[in-house]
């Protein structure tokens, strides 16, 4: 028994091809007619929302005014609160640290003896 050859049939191929082609593209134009719709009615849902939003934005951008500039006082408020502590501190604190760096000296001076604190004397007092 001899093997017969296959009939090279290319048309149910090119069928497939044709009605796969035909399909994409009528899928194609239909979903753009559907998306163009869409925009369109969209479109006026958006225009009307986009007007809202404008009016929306000139009352946030008022009030956005008016925040930094309460902002801007808190904080000048703020700076002059710290720097008036800050010297205050200051003040305070090198009147603690010469006071006490001054009471260890002279608690060391007092106990020498009296020749060698004339000297000490004089010489811080010149």
């Amino acid at each position: 028994m001899a093997i017969k050859k296959l009939e090279n049939n290319k048309l149910p191929g090119i069928l497939i091809k044709v009605f796969l082609i035909a399909g994409l593209t009528a899928g194609g134009i239909y979903g753009g007619s559907r998306l163009i719709n869409r925009q369109q009615v969209n479109g006026s849902v958006l225009s009307a929302q986009i007007r809202k939003n404008i009016s929306q934005n000139k009352n946030i951008q008022s009030m956005s005014a008016s925040i930094e500039k309460t902002a801007g006082d808190f904080l000048s408020e703020a700076a002059q609160i710290v720097t008036e502590t800050a010297n205050v501190t200051k003040d305070k604190t090198e009147d603690y640290v010469l006071k006490t760096a001054v009471s260890k000296v002279m608690e060391q001076v007092n106990k020498l003896p009296e020749k060698e604190r004339e000297k000490i004397k004089e010489e811080m007092c010149k």
